[in-house]
């Protein structure tokens, strides 16, 4: 009985401790019953106005007024972005290839960064929230292919290139990056929330672009607003060239001037470089398929599209547009040829008239000029090429490099030896702009290599450098045999012109590092273009027997 009483008090005191719990959730379910869908819709459109409302307050409160106009307008840019597809993409590209993004300079105040990497990522992170979304809702009957032998290497590349960043964010997150050596120094280095970050770890962004374009009329809608965007990139490099932009415009196109010399004004890698070359082709495979006024508006591009490459003074870029060029113009039916030289006489006739007028006559010898002093660096030292001071230097970064290589143990050469790793060359910070005496005597270790392919083979090993090569090569491919198997005249112009932009940032890259940049960007996720293609094919949306202009 004593044993029944106390279970039975034992009981009793639960129930009164946990009697609260129970009204509590009587509570909770009450009032989610009460709320449907359109109170849901309500109350959280409320708490995000006040939510919003309180970090602008904050920000005017601190003095902080660019920040407060910066953020107002990032949440109208990505709730719109997620609604409408067409402007996630174009946003993204645009983002990812630092155009308009750098803006954010002015809003953030001096000394600290544009949020450059943070609004890229907020841009994925919608773009892929986006893409999921349609993919779930779309009949698994109507989904694009999301896997072929070139996007399944693709994939392999880019896992393998995260676990190496991964290692950076595990074991590094606290440690200076070699490229901040200089600030670490000088005491002016500040950890940032993005310990490590290159254009690589985005390019896993092809996979929701091919979800978003699957239907051929929306793909057609981004074209035309990345073609403006092309137009506009295209602009201020030449504007830039013969009047030079305020810093606000500099900024926001990523015109990085090179200084003037006997080679004129140079500006180097413009954030629209790739992506106005991927125009170019285009306009360029165009001619003799263009009907009408487009025939002039095509020209019209390729004039001003090689006069802003000539401007930027890029002879490995040169090379590889020159490798390209014979096949985006003679691979054609003839009567296409036949029109295309029909094309090409005629615009030939108007630049001689144009020509004729002395302001259009002096600008168009001042750009042939300081371009032919450019290439004639080829064999402005002894002949020989590799005499170029700026080429002596890369080698001396190769002679160091190997030294460095020779000591590495096999496992750091099959798979790297991490996405920092220095080789043992240093140079003094004078090398960098600090005239300062004492600065010629205190060096800091480089990480970077001019030679890119021998800097992957130092950072990601064997193994990295072949799945890079690999994914270069199926993408070069997949084109190809998507581009045989079509007949629609517009799916043809737009791989010839992800082609052409893709090998000639192949050639330049191979100096420069530049796959690795925002620069590169646009061009890989156009890569998605052609699964989209074999996609469109599919379902019937572009004809596959009959050449037709869409």
């Amino acid at each position: 009985m004593a044993i029944e009483s106390g279970r039975r008090i034992g009981a009793d005191l639960v129930e009164r401790v946990l009697a609260p719990v129970g009204w509590m959730q009587q509570g909770i379910a009450g009032l989610l019953g009460w709320f449907n869908q359109e109170r849901w819709t309500n109350l959280l459109t409320i708490v995000g106005l006040v939510l919003g409302n309180l970090v602008i307050l904050l920000f005017l409160l601190q003095g902080q007024d660019n920040r407060a106009i910066a953020f107002v307008i990032l949440a109208l840019v990505a709730p719109l972005a997620f609604l409408v597809p067409e402007l996630s993409v174009v946003v993204f590209i645009s983002a990812g290839a630092g155009l308009f993004v750098n803006a954010m300079y002015f809003a953030a105040g001096p000394g600290l960064g544009t949020g450059e990497r943070t609004l890229i990522l907020t841009f994925f992170g919608i773009l892929s929230a986006r893409a999921l979304y349609e993919y779930v809702r779309t009949p698994a009957s109507q989904r694009p292919r999301l896997f072929s032998f070139f996007t399944l290497i693709l994939l392999l590349f880019w896992i393998y290139y995260m676990i190496h960043a991964l290692y950076i964010y595990i074991f590094m997150y606290n440690e200076p990056p070699p490229d901040a050596q200089i600030d670490a120094v000088l005491g002016v280095y500040q950890t940032s929330l993005f310990r490590y970050f290159d254009y690589h770890m985005i390019w896993i962004g092809i996979f929701p672009l091919i979800i978003l374009m699957r239907d051929y009329q929306r793909a057609k809608r981004v074209f035309t607003l990345l073609a403006i965007v092309m137009v506009m990139g295209m602009v201020t490099i030449i504007w830039d060239y013969f009047a030079p932009l305020p810093i606000f415009f500099k900024i926001l196109f990523q015109l990085r001037a090179a200084g003037a010399d006997e080679e004129g004004y140079r500006i180097r890698d413009p954030a629209s470089l790739y992506l106005l070359l991927v125009g170019f082709f285009c306009a360029l495979y165009a001619l003799g398929y263009a009907r009408g006024w487009l025939n002039a508006v095509m020209l019209g591009y390729i004039a001003l599209g090689l006069m802003a490459i000539l401007i930027t003074k890029n002879r490995a870029l040169w090379a590889g547009i020159a490798l390209f060029l014979p096949l985006v113009l003679l691979w054609k039916p003839p009567s296409a040829l036949l029109k295309q030289v029909q094309m090409l006489v005629i615009a030939g006739l108007v630049l001689l008239s144009f020509l004729l007028h002395p302001r259009i006559a002096e600008s168009a010898n001042r750009v042939a000029y300081e371009a032919m002093q450019r290439w004639s660096r080829n064999y402005a030292f002894g002949g020989d090429p590799r005499l170029d001071p700026s080429y002596q230097d890369r080698l001396r970064e190769l002679e160091a490099f190997q030294r460095h290589w020779d000591r590495l143990p096999l496992s750091q050469k099959w798979f790297g030896a991490g996405l920092e790793a220095t080789y043992g060359y240093y140079i003094p910070l004078s090398h960098y702009g600090y005239r300062n005496p004492r600065f010629e005597r205190l060096f800091v270790e480089k990480s970077y290599i001019h030679f890119s392919w021998v800097a992957r083979l130092h950072h990601l090993g064997y193994v990295g450098v072949t799945l890079l090569a690999l994914t270069l090569a199926a993408f070069l491919i997949r084109a190809l045999l998507i581009f045989l198997s079509t007949k629609d005249i517009f799916a043809r112009i737009l791989i010839m012109g992800i082609a052409g932009s893709t090998v000639s940032m192949i050639t330049y890259d191979i100096l420069h590092q530049t796959l690795d940049s925002g620069a590169a960007v646009p061009t890989v996720m156009l890569w998605s273009m052609v699964e989209l293609v074999a996609h469109w094919q599919r379902t019937g949306q572009i004809d596959v027997n009959e050449e037709t202009a869409s």
